[in-house]
């Protein structure tokens, strides 16, 4: 009795964790589809990669939509998180400055907190 409650209570926190990224991955994607809806289909493309671990093609996505709206900061923050996929610390920690110099909110605080290390922070 005592695990079915456990493995419950474990799976429910799990659902909670993932909410709030979610909403935070719906909105910023409704961010970018109000200014370009063309440019939203390459960033869910490069998030679509980032989760199946094709970081080379999620990087390049990610930089095509910051090439193309320098302000859209989220995208220039998670090729931040594939660059440090590769090991390219100098350049990940590059973009994630210029993110936090941009906005210094916190997912791009958080990015810059594990760029030096190369830790990547999951959801941001």
């Amino acid at each position: 009795m005592w695990a079915g409650l456990l493995a419950a209570s474990l799976g429910l926190a799990g659902q909670a964790q993932a909410k709030p990224h979610d909403d935070f991955n719906q909105r910023i994607d409704a961010e970018l589809r109000a200014k370009d809806p063309a440019l939203a289909e390459v960033f869910t493309r490069a998030n679509e990669a980032r989760v199946n671990d094709e970081h080379a093609k999620a990087e390049q996505l990610y930089a095509e939509v910051f090439e193309k709206d320098p302000w859209f900061l989220h995208a220039e923050r998670r090729r931040c998180g594939e660059l440090l996929e590769f090991g390219r610390r100098d350049e990940a920690l590059k973009l994630c400055r210029g993110a936090v110099d941009k906005d210094p909110s916190a997912p791009n605080l958080g990015a810059l907190a594990g760029a030096p290390t190369g830790e990547r922070r999951t959801g941001a």
